[in-house]
């Protein structure tokens, strides 16, 4: 492979890849950002050590990407994560972060919520529920709404280091029905979706990967609008208030959610609201 070191057509403005220089090669990366996202980004980086170098180690570059993986398969850890293709075994300690592709791990480190987010939900699959909850509370301050949740859920059930708090897991139950849309806090369009790959902070997946993406993001606010109405009718966290109760279960209703629903017809046939 070769680039061209002027603006002419001359075989002799044609050099090896391996000279370029770090600023070039920084303005191609920025384009290939552009057009491709970060699948772009990740393939680049897979290339040779300098174009390696480049894309994961620019500071710039990893604060804004954002990540996406497979929903179905990041349940809990009954399930073994998938994300950009790979599956991941189980082993101890931190070595199975050392598995991830390295522009993965490098935007974690580098505090990128998105990348926060996908590493917690590998350790809590691998058995680390303790540190996966810390990084989850990590990734829920910088906008994650599926670390909102978990971090809400911890604090309801008394999970890991997050004794039972139910304030606490109101306010981010809260937060998770109202909060930002997966990485918009840093100007993202969508991030997160089904099919175990990347997009960019342009948004720039196609009009499957963003239905996706909107249906998992309803489903997380109906998952949180639901454990609002039933603390509110159990009064856990707060004052018992059946109105506010079916506020919530109208919301998460509204969204798809059957439990809900069926919540709805015993508030109303029993005569409670």
């Amino acid at each position: 492979m070769a680039w061209r070191t002027g603006r002419g057509m001359a075989d002799d403005d044609v050099a090896p890849w391996s000279t370029m220089p770090t600023w070039a090669m920084h303005e191609v990366a920025k384009h290939v950002e552009k057009a491709c996202g970060a699948p772009g980004l990740l393939a680049m980086s897979c290339c040779c050590r300098n174009w390696r170098t480049v894309v994961v180690e620019d500071a710039r570059t990893l604060s804004h990407l954002q990540f996406r993986f497979d929903c179905q398969q990041h349940q809990g850890a009954q399930r073994g994560p998938q994300a950009m293709g790979r599956k991941y075994r189980r082993v101890p300690g931190f070595a199975h972060v050392q598995s991830l592709p390295l522009l993965l791990r490098n935007a974690w480190r580098a505090g990128n919520p998105s990348a926060t987010a996908h590493v917690a939900e590998v350790m809590e699959w691998n058995g680390d529920v303790v540190q996966a909850l810390r990084l989850h509370l990590e990734a829920a301050k910088g906008g994650q709404r599926r670390s909102m949740v978990r971090v809400a859920t911890a604090y309801y059930h008394g999970e890991g280091n997050m004794a039972w708090d139910a304030e606490e897991a109101l306010r981010w139950f809260k937060k998770a029905v109202g909060g930002y849309h997966q990485g918009k806090m840093n100007g993202t369009k969508q991030v997160e979706n089904e099919n175990g790959s990347f997009v960019d902070r342009h948004g720039a997946m196609d009009e499957k990967s963003h239905a996706q993406n909107e249906r998992q993001d309803v489903k997380l606010q109906a998952q949180a609008a639901l454990m609002l109405g039933f603390m509110h009718l159990d009064g856990e966290g707060t004052k018992t208030d059946v109105a506010e109760a079916v506020k919530w279960f109208k919301k998460a209703s509204s969204h798809g959610n059957g439990e809900a629903q069926k919540q709805l017809g015993v508030l109303f046939n029993t005569g409670q609201y």
